[in-house]
């Protein structure tokens, strides 16, 4: 589902006029309606990626005095799964809740860093969120209805009503591996 696909369900969910025609300049009041959505469909996404785990990828990773820092991943740092060494064995480390440094127990020079990560904002009207095949996209729409009509303060039912599916959709996405073990030195 594109962004604007979700943009015209999330119209219709709060029933909102918008018009989006290509190569048209969006008027203002349907643009401060659209940026609501944004705002909400973007939380969401990267709230349920990281809370369910969505995304995991592994790097290797040059270490700098026995640390690495996640800022310099190539995706952006969520969770911490394992580190191991180039041969495959699982290293010892240590980082702090908040802190974007790990420190490696090991002589060598490079590890391979296994992490969650955030997946990139959606923004054009052609992107698509790039959920597994187990994540329906609606999830989104719901939760972006949600929060508008919440926002809109009139119409508390519809928003219930929209948070009742979000939450049932947000319950039924399998959540992927483990929590990470700190190990501390």
């Amino acid at each position: 589902m594109t962004l604007k696909e979700m943009y015209f369900e999330i119209a219709r969910r709060t029933e909102e006029d918008i018009v989006i025609k290509d190569n048209q300049k969006i008027s203002d009041s349907t643009q401060a309606i659209l940026n609501k959505y944004l705002t909400s469909i973007n939380y969401a996404y990267r709230k349920i990626a990281l809370d369910k785990r969505l995304f995991l990828t592994k790097e290797t990773v040059t270490l700098e005095n026995g640390r690495a820092n996640t800022d310099y991943l190539n995706e952006e740092f969520g969770e911490l799964l394992k580190i191991v060494d180039t041969d495959g064995s699982n290293l010892k480390y240590c980082m702090e809740d908040g802190d974007n440094e790990i420190l490696v127990d090991t002589s060598s020079s490079e590890v391979v860093v296994y992490y969650y990560y955030l997946p990139k904002r959606l923004e054009d009207l052609s992107d698509e969120p790039q959920f597994p095949a187990d994540v329906d996209d609606m999830i989104l729409c719901f939760f972006a209805a949600y929060d508008y009509l919440a926002q809109e303060g009139d119409e508390e039912q519809k928003a219930q009503n929209q948070l009742i599916l979000y939450n049932d959709k947000y319950d039924g996405i399998r959540r992927r591996a483990g929590r990470t073990k700190y190990v501390r030195q």
